[in-house]
């Protein structure tokens, strides 16, 4: 199926099995799609700047996101709104 929500992403990650990749756009909303069934891009979570990086921890249990704002948000995989910390003030 062909996506109908045309997003531009800026920075994008795997998740560790390589089924899903995660994307930003330049708003800092994170996507996600399914690469088994190329599901529709689905909203994980949003920061109020553009992000600089996206990571999911190798044991799958965290996603962490960087803005240009220099906010790290560490949320739990794969329910990215159960926010877990901050990290503030880094480069």
């Amino acid at each position: 199926m062909i996506s109908k929500l045309k997003k531009r992403g800026i920075v994008f990650t795997f998740n560790q099995k390589g089924n899903e990749i995660w994307f930003s756009d330049k708003h800092g909303d994170v996507y996600s799609v399914s690469l088994t069934n190329f599901s529709e891009p689905t909203l994980q979570l949003g920061h109020i700047s553009l992000l600089m990086d996206i990571t999911i921890t190798p044991s799958d249990d965290f996603v962490i996101t960087c803005d240009r704002d220099e906010k790290i948000r560490v949320s739990r995989y794969p329910y990215a709104f159960d926010i877990y910390c901050f990290c503030w003030g880094h480069k």
